[in-house]
């Protein structure tokens, strides 16, 4: 189960001297739970059934402790990433979706602007995102025939 999606044209770019602080944003989305769409189930304390454990979708609960640096998140979503001169650059993903969103939003501030990443899902969705070395914003894509 799940949604494949692929990036189909990137050009995004986390500057060296930024990837510290991306990664202490990065890390501060384990706090919360209302994000994660991946859990654990089973039985609670109190007897019922449900939910007991959250992590994002495909990562394992222990990345915070496993992942050294902001290049080894990204790796670990599924991202193809490179760098040069010490930068991070994602060129590429080919998985399921997952949380990854929330991970790119975190570091929206820290992203060089004009930076984006374009989407195709297995679907043929398309859809784009871009930085504006401030937030992230979502565009949705479509083909003209002419």
């Amino acid at each position: 189960m799940g949604y494949y999606a692929g990036i189909t044209a990137a050009d995004f770019t986390i500057p060296a001297e930024k990837l510290d602080a991306a990664f202490e944003a990065v890390k501060e989305l384990d706090q919360h739970n209302e994000l994660k769409s991946g859990g654990t189930w089973g039985t609670r304390p109190d007897g019922t059934s449900g939910q007991i454990g959250w992590h994002f979708s495909w990562m394992d609960e222990d990345w915070t402790e496993r992942c050294k640096n902001l290049g080894d998140v990204f790796a670990e979503l599924g991202f193809e990433i490179s760098g040069t001169d010490g930068d991070l650059e994602i060129y590429g993903y080919n998985s399921k979706v997952g949380d990854e969103n929330h991970f790119l939003r975190a570091v929206a501030p820290f992203v060089k602007p004009g930076s984006y990443l374009e989407w195709e899902g297995e679907d043929m969705e398309r859809w784009r995102w871009d930085f504006d070395g401030t937030t992230m914003t979502e565009k949705s894509g479509r083909t003209i025939w002419e």
